[in-house]
């Protein structure tokens, strides 16, 4: 286990011990006494898996990121779409000349895989702000596409085949 950095300390939260970064904060660092209940949203995000949080929790968190920063005058729908695709094109530049059947080894590569973990978060990350900027339901907005998907792509037509149909995209 790797120990934390001088300025965090180690909290112990609902779901085990959560590192939180502590520096630059005028008050100091964040005690379990003084400051659990001010931190305890955030560090069980923190803390959270797939499994445990919900894309409303993770899209509150990152609303709450933009806000704490005066970065909404930023996050406009041209500026987030913009950034998603220059974040998307970081993640494939992890997979940029590597043939398809050894694009799985990046992954193996544990300094490689943190780095392609962390790109992949960026562009979800930016999806959340522009979600929380459009006031898209993404969830709604994932069912209704998986929805027309299935209908576009019959499971016993589609099986197998990465022929594209028409329509302007799946």
């Amino acid at each position: 286990m790797s120990r934390a950095p001088p300025h965090a300390q180690i909290l112990r939260g609902s779901r085990g011990p959560v590192q939180r970064v502590v520096s630059g904060m005028s008050e100091g660092p964040l005690t379990a006494a003084g400051h659990m209940r001010r931190a305890a949203l955030s560090l069980d995000y923190l803390a959270m898996t797939d499994r445990e949080s919900t894309v409303q929790q993770l899209r509150d968190e990152m609303r709450d990121f933009v806000r704490e920063r005066d970065w909404e005058q930023f996050h406009d729908l041209k500026n987030l779409a913009m950034a998603i695709g220059v974040e998307a094109g970081e993640l494939m530049d992890h997979f940029r000349w590597v043939e398809n059947a050894r694009a799985a080894e990046v992954m193996r590569d544990p300094a490689e895989a943190e780095r392609v973990r962390h790109e992949l978060a960026d562009v979800f990350l930016l999806v959340l702000s522009f979600a929380n900027a459009a006031g898209i339901d993404l969830s709604e907005a994932a069912a209704a596409k998986l929805e027309v998907n299935r209908r576009k792509y019959p499971a016993e037509e589609a099986r197998g085949s990465a022929r594209k149909r028409g329509g302007s995209g799946a």
